[in-house]
């Protein structure tokens, strides 16, 4: 394969961070690491509005939810249902080992499920006292609906 002439025309500006630790790149959660540095939180002002529910209309107040990335599996997405009911996470498992997600901070009242990539809920995840907990395979991605009182609004 040939690269197109034009690929190293321009300025290229690289980001790097050198990071002792022990152990292997595992341990250390480099992916975690990476991810952070080279995909920065932002936020954007969308035309028409902010973070608004698409259904209800209504900015977000809540807190998003959260997770160890030390588990083995961090939250790399996260955006409104296409439905405009509820939100959806992708949580993704970056140590090749499998994991156990708890997803915490949610809501009294939510549901959680798992889903396609095309949104549809497959299988109920039980959420306690703001938990809601299971486990991915390895290298996988799994599409996360949460729903309920707490979400929308």
């Amino acid at each position: 394969m040939i690269a197109a002439v034009d690929t190293d025309l321009g300025r290229h500006v690289f980001r790097y961070t050198i990071v002792p630790h022990q152990g292997t790149w595992r341990d250390a959660g480099l992916p975690v690491l990476a991810e952070n540095l080279s995909q920065p939180i932002t936020l954007a002002r969308l035309p028409g509005g902010s973070a608004r529910s698409p259904r209800h209309g209504m900015p977000r107040r809540r807190p998003l939810p959260v997770m160890d990335p030390g588990s083995g599996a961090m939250i790399s997405a996260v955006k409104w249902a296409d439905s405009g009911d509820g939100l959806i996470c992708r949580v993704q498992e970056w140590r090749g080992s499998g994991a156990r997600v708890v997803l915490e901070g949610l809501p009294p009242g939510t549901e959680c499920w798992l889903a396609s990539l095309a949104e549809e809920p497959a299988e109920r995840v039980q959420v306690v006292n703001g938990r809601a907990e299971f486990d991915i395979g390895s290298w996988a991605v799994e599409t996360v609906v949460l729903t309920g009182p707490g979400i929308s609004a």
